[in-house]
């Protein structure tokens, strides 16, 4: 595999997967902070932050603890192989550090007592 494709690979694999999270998530993300913001154009602005860290932080990841291809030679496989696998691996933690950051500090927001409790006291 040359140095240029395992380049574009360490490039493009944790931005995909950062857009496939963003992408999965964002439709629950936006009715929940809808729910919690109060207004759908303060719920948007938190969304597109959300997303922007989904992508970033696997890509981040990436770059400070994954191996560069260019410390590989040419035919090194071994070296190209641990690359790959650096890569995934740091992009999967990512991923889960950029969900789980969002969901903990969503999850600070949300009413702990039951809806139907808090409509009987609001009817009350």
């Amino acid at each position: 595999m040359s140095i240029a494709l395992l380049l574009a690979f360490r490039f493009a694999s944790p931005a995909l997967v950062g857009l496939v999270v963003t992408r999965y998530l964002r439709e629950v993300t936006m009715r929940l902070l809808t729910d919690i913001c109060g207004t759908t154009d303060r719920a948007e602005f938190w969304v597109r932050v959300s997303a922007v860290l989904m992508v970033i932080a696997p890509l981040a990841l990436v770059l400070l603890a994954a191996r560069s291809p260019l410390t590989c030679l040419a035919n090194d496989i071994v070296c190209q192989e641990l690359v790959l696998r650096q890569t995934l691996v740091s992009t999967l933690i990512g991923a889960i550090v950029a969900v789980g950051s969002v969901a903990g500090v969503v999850s600070r927001y949300i009413p702990r007592e039951p809806i139907s409790r808090r409509a009987q006291e609001a009817a009350a």
